[in-house]
Parts: C-alpha cells; structure tokens; sequence
C-alpha cells in the first residue's frame, strides 16, 4: 500500500511541471482569443462605419435629387395653365432647397431611445439657375413638348385636307398665271417699241405732209404733160418749167435787137430769172433740211427692231421654260397620304382648262418675217424721200443749166419737174394719203389684226385695277383707323420694349417686320397671290415629308394666343365707317397672333398686313376658277385679264362674306368653309422661318403675366453637404479616407461629410 502510494508520489512529482505549463498555456490562449476577437471587431467597426457612409452616400444623393425636384414643383402656375410652360417660380430656391432638406432629415430621425443608423445632418446647401425660358433653345424645346401629339393631326385634318383636293387646279393655276403675267410684261415692252417705230414713221410722213411739198412746192399733180404757160410769177417748179418756153422766146427776142435797142422784155426775163433762183434756194433749204430730219426720225428707230426681236426671244424662251417647269410641292400634297376627309373629288377637265390655254400662247409670237418686212419698210421710207431728195437735185441742176439761157427747150425742164412730182406723190401715196397701197395704214392694220382683243383686256384691266384700289384703300384705311387707338399705341409700345429686350437676351439683331404689301397692278397682285400658294403648298409638301420645329411652333402660337375677331371689322369692310368701338378694340390683347405673325408695333398694321394676305389667298383661288371660267376667249392675256377681273370681283364678296359670317367658302369646287384662324395657321407657315416670331412670343407672354421670361430658369443645378456621426474609431475611418472607399467624403472629428450634386430640367 504504501509503496503504491510512493509509486503515485513520485508520478506526481514527475508530472507537476506539466501541469504548470499547461496552465500558463491556456492563458496565451486567452490573450490571443483576445486579440482575435478585438481585430474582428475593429474590422466589423469599420465594415459597419463603411455600411453606413455607403447607404449615406446614397441617401444624401436621393436627397439632393428630391431637394432639386421640390425647388422644381414650384414652378410659376401661371405660365403653366395659360402658355403650357414649365418656369421656376418666383420663390427662393435656396429656401425651398433648405426646408426641403430639413424636412426629409426629420423624417429620418426616429425620436425617443431607439438606435439611429443614419443621423444625417445638413450642413449647407447651395443652388443655381440656367437656360432660361426666353432663350430660344429652352422655349422651342418646350413647346415641341406640349405640341408635339396634337400639332400634326389637327393640322393635317383642318387644314391640309381642305387644300388637298385642289392641289392639281392649284397647280396648273399658278403656272399658267406665271407663264401668261411674264409674256404679258414682255408683249407690252415688244408692242410699246412697235409703237414707238410706227408712231415714228407717221411723224416722219406728217412732217412730209405739212410741208405741202407736191402742192406748194412741186406742183403737176404727178401729171406726165406740163402746159406751156406765159411768164409770171413763179412758186412751184411746175412754174419754171410751164414758163420757160415763153422766157426763152423774150429772152432770144431782146438778143436779136440792136445794141441801141432797149429791151422789150427785160423786165419779165430778169424777174424770172429772180423768181427761179429765189425758188431754188429757198427748195433747196426746204428740202435738205426735211430730209435731214426725216432720216434721224427714222433712223432713230431702226436699233428698237434688234430689241424687237430679243423680246420676241425672250418670249419663246419664257413659253420652253414654263412647259418643262413642274411645281412639285403641289403634287407632294395632292399625292400625299393623309386621313380622308371625306371632301369630293374636283372635275379633271378643270386642270385641263387651264392647262389648254398654256398651249395657246404660241400666238403672241411674232413671225420673223413680220418683223423683217416691217423693218424693210422702215428703211424703205427712208429712201423714198431720199429718192424725192436725187431727184430734186437733178431738177436743181437742169434749172442752173436752163436759166438765164437765150435758147433752149422746155422739156428737160419739164421731165425733171415730172419726175420730182411723181416722186414726191409716190411718198406721199405710200406713206401720207389713206388708200390701199399706204404702207403704214397696212402696217397698223397688220398690228391691230393680232391686237385684236386688246381692246376688250384694256378694258377688263382697267375695271380690276379699279376694283383692286378699292381693296388697297381699304387696308389703308385701316392703318389710320390704328393710328388713332391711343391705348393700343401704349401697349404696343410696352410690347416693344419686351420685344427688344428678348432680342438682345438672345443676341439677335433687330429684324424688319413682315411686310406684304397687296400690289395695285391686278396682274402683279395675281401673281403675287400665286407665289403664296407656291409657298403655301410647299409648305404643307414640307410638313407631309418631315416635320419642322417650326411647325409645332406655329400651331402652338394659334392655340395660346389671341386673334382679332372678323365681325368687329363689319362696319369698316360694309360702310368703311371707324367706329369708336373699333378703334378701343385695337389693342394687344385682341390680336396677340396677328403680332406674333407680322410684328408691326402699331394697332392696325398686324390687321391690315393678315386682311392683305386673306385677299392674296382669296384672289389666287378665285383666279384659278376665273381661268376656269374664261378659257374658251381665244387670245391668253385676254383670259389672263379676265380670269383676274373675275378674281377680284369675287375675293372681295368672300372679304366681305368672311367679316359677315366668320369664314369663307374654299372655292366653288371645294365647298368647305375657312375661318379666319384657318388662314392665320397658314399665314404662319409662309413666315414661320423666323426666330423673331419667338421673341414676339416671349414679348407677349410677358405682357400678360408680367413675368419677365429672361429671368425665369428652367434648369437648376445645386450642391448639398450634410453628415453622419461615425460610431467606431474616428481615427481609423479618417485614416481609410485615404482609400477609394470613401474618398467622395472627408471626416471632420467623429463625423462623416459629403457633398453630392443634383441637376433637374424641365
């Protein structure tokens, strides 16, 4: 027993040191657990300070976002509900951007003892504004945003399809009108220098005429015998031939007597002898002096023929043009595809009544042999009187050979007085005296054969030039009746400034208003009129392709703004009395749209500038039926004349049918009505190329809200600060601010700060 307890002993004692290294052992255990555990839990510190800046970074972002869409909601209502424009209001945004912020923060911040993951704190904040609503940019953009479903449909419904039907008449309208005004300007210049050589032929023949050369100063009556007469008093060649005989016999008398003789005729022979040298002379002057004019009248005139034939030219190349010439915008829109609008189609023969009478223009072309023959005859009588001036110098030297003589036959005398009789007579006959071999009857007469309906389109001209000056003095009218809207003038000078204003905000040069001024010339007006109708349509033919800013601009500017009513204009139109009520109704608010389109800074000039263009528009559609109507007249520029006389006749009922009713027919093969709006929309399209239309815009947007457009932003851009207590090792995180971790961020302290930016547009 007791060795078995000193056997125990002895294992103690061998095992004792053992035992304390074991014990010292788990103690290192224990540190190093320690050591472990406090390394995890600073990581775990730092991972839950990283969670936290993460979710931080992320709600201060969100933050900043909402704060930016708060400023935003405060957008000025009354642009909003009158104009559709998105403008940030008149509020400070800083202070909306600060009570935004506070109030999400709070919401955040969980009262009592509970734990707060994110305490998030604003620091600062700052904001600030751009594109404002009156740059051009930010308010096309806008209204591109509040058009851009409606616009194209309700354009396409109203207004296109009232138009398309007559695309094709519209069509050959225009270039008939065009080609047939042309050759009608070039006609009268080739016709007025055919005038100005025949008129220049019967005043070379006149001048011939008063000179009384065959009865004062020839004599004979183109006779072939001359009667032997006694010498007397002599004033005509025929006297010095009919006398000579007789002079010749007393002269060869007194020579026969005797050196003492007298003589017996003496007195008769020398006063013969004077009387034929005082008619040579003074024939001599007359005739040199006559033919000397006579050719520089003639003359004058023989370069008109080379223009003559340049005109003539120039009319051909006129008529090769306008049948290769094809205006494609009018077929883009008849064969363009568009939702129907149940209107019926126009009778074919309609265009092709207008286009027949393209094919006769080849009537007003003067034959080259027309204008060869008359030129011959210019030079012919140039040398028919020069053909009178040969031979009354061969008749002046048989009579210085003849006279003084004491022998001598009359005869040569005689046959040199014939022959300047016939002369003179053959001139006369040709160009002076009426009968069937006058050259210049026949030539007029060959002139008036193809002026034939001359008469009747003076005449119809007349009666449109008439007509279409009461229209002019109508808008004239109405001009004055705005110089005299006091008021008006006032507002209109307000809107000026505004106008101005927006124009150098945008850096834009000051631009002349749209002018468009109704030509008193019926068919310079009818023209015109078409070339609106080309642009009209090739507006529309635009649009169908693709469509422009513009555009949606346009329909925009008819749907927000005001228009001046056409009854209001009944007593002007009806009467041509200026009412009172008139003239206080001139002002801004009543014809907003007719501003924006024209841009006159005066009450009536926007009316009268819209009223001119309805005419324009009324006159190139009632023309077209006009050329419908007055096709079969025979001769182009008298149904030009009266197709235009039938177009102003009736665009003045449909002026008066519109202040009447409110709106006009289309046209009598397109029974629709137009408005007064309808008419705007497309006067927009011919002058929408225009950015100061959106400066007049802004002009008016801010006379009715007086709100300033330059002032008001539509995109904000801002910066918030705000921070977050770190929970664990301050000094670590700012340590790891060094990393990209947290790098958007920098510690101050035991907090965290971060600044995130934010931007928001309308």
């Amino acid at each position: 027993m007791r060795k078995q307890r000193r056997k125990n002993n002895n294992r103690l004692s061998i095992l004792l040191p053992f035992r304390e290294l074991r014990d010292q052992q788990h103690g290192a255990v224990t540190v190093f657990l320690m050591m472990i555990v406090a390394i995890i839990f600073m990581f775990i510190a730092v991972f839950i300070d990283y969670a936290r800046i993460a979710a931080f970074q992320f709600q201060t972002e969100q933050l900043a976002k909402s704060g930016m869409r708060s400023v935003m909601s405060s957008y000025d209502p009354i642009l909003q509900e009158k104009y559709g424009l998105f403008a940030q209001g008149g509020t400070d945004s800083n202070s909306l951007l600060a009570d935004s912020l506070k109030q999400a923060t709070g919401i955040q911040s969980l009262k009592g003892s509970a734990v707060r993951l994110l305490d998030i704190v604003p620091d600062t904040q700052s904001i600030e504004g751009s594109n404002q609503l009156g740059r051009y940019p930010v308010f096309e953009h806008q209204i591109q945003e509040d058009m851009k479903y409606k616009a194209p449909i309700d354009f396409t419904l109203e207004i296109i399809n009232r138009l398309k039907p007559m695309s094709q008449q519209m069509k050959e309208a225009s270039r008939t009108t065009d080609l047939l005004v042309s050759l009608q300007k070039q006609y009268e210049k080739r016709e007025k220098l055919m005038d100005e050589v025949l008129q220049a032929q019967q005043r070379a023949s006149e001048q011939v005429s008063r000179t009384n050369f065959d009865v004062r100063y020839v004599g004979g009556n183109g006779q072939y015998s001359i009667a032997n007469t006694m010498v007397g008093t002599i004033s005509r060649a025929v006297d010095i031939a009919a006398q000579y005989e007789d002079y010749v016999r007393m002269k060869y008398a007194d020579s026969m007597r005797d050196e003492d003789e007298s003589p017996a005729y003496s007195d008769e022979t020398s006063g013969y002898e004077e009387d034929v040298r005082s008619f040579k002379r003074d024939f001599r002057e007359l005739v040199d002096r006559v033919q000397r004019q006579h050719r520089e009248k003639l003359q004058a005139v023989l370069p008109k023929f080379a223009d003559i034939r340049a005109l003539n030219e120039q009319m051909k190349r006129t008529i090769a043009e306008a049948r290769s010439q094809n205006k494609e915008a009018y077929d883009q829109v008849g064969n363009g595809r568009t939702p129907s609008g149940g209107l019926p189609e126009i009778p074919g023969n309609t265009s092709t009544a207008i286009e027949d009478i393209r094919k006769q223009v080849d009537q007003l072309i003067l034959p080259d042999e027309f204008i060869q023959q008359f030129e011959r005859e210019v030079q012919g009588q140039i040398q028919a009187f020069e053909r009178f001036e040969r031979v009354s110098q061969d008749f002046d030297s048989i009579v210085s050979s003849a006279v003084p003589s004491t022998t001598g036959s009359a005869y040569p005398l005689k046959q040199a007085v014939i022959r300047l009789s016939q002369a003179i007579n053959d001139y006369l006959n040709a160009y002076v005296r009426h009968g069937g071999v006058n050259v210049l009857q026949s030539r007029e007469a060959a002139i008036q054969a193809y002026r034939s309906s001359d008469a009747e389109r003076k005449k119809a001209e007349a009666k449109s030039k008439a007509k279409l000056g009461e229209v002019v003095g109508l808008l004239k009218k109405l001009k004055e009746v705005g110089a005299g809207a006091q008021k008006g003038q006032e507002q209109f000078n307000q809107l000026r400034q505004f106008y101005d204003d927006n124009l150098n905000f945008n850096a834009r040069a000051e631009q002349e208003a749209s002018q468009s001024n109704l030509n008193d010339q019926p068919e310079d007006a009818s023209k015109d009129s078409m070339s609106m109708m080309d642009d009209l349509y090739g507006g529309m033919a635009g649009m169908l392709v693709g469509m422009r800013d513009e555009f949606y601009r346009n329909e925009y500017a008819v749907n927000r703004f005001t228009r001046f009513e056409p009854e209001k204009l009944k007593d002007l139109f009806t009467s041509k009395n200026m009412s009172d009520q008139l003239v206080d109704a001139l002002q801004v608010p009543s014809q907003e749209l007719e501003y924006i389109l024209y841009g006159f800074h005066h009450p009536g000039s926007n009316l009268a500038a819209s009223y001119g263009e309805i005419f324009s528009v009324r006159l190139a559609i009632r023309t077209m039926e006009g050329l419908v109507e007055c096709s079969r007249m025979g001769n182009p520029l008298l149904i030009l004349a009266a197709a235009i006389l039938y177009g102003v006749e009736h665009a003045i009922q449909d002026m008066l049918e519109l202040v009447n009713n409110g709106d006009i027919e289309m046209s009598k093969y397109v029974p629709v009505r137009l408005t007064y709006k309808d008419y705007l929309r497309m006067f927009l399209m011919l002058h929408s190329r225009n950015e100061a239309m959106m400066s007049r815009m802004l002009a008016v947007i801010q006379f009715n809200t007086k709100i300033n457009p330059n002032e008001r932003v539509t995109t904000i851009e801002g910066d918030v600060r705000a921070s977050i207590r770190l929970w664990f090792l301050p000094g670590v995180m700012k340590t790891l601010r060094l990393t990209q971790f947290i790098s958007q961020g920098e510690v101050e302290g035991s907090r965290y700060y971060i600044t995130k930016k934010a931007a928001f547009t309308y």
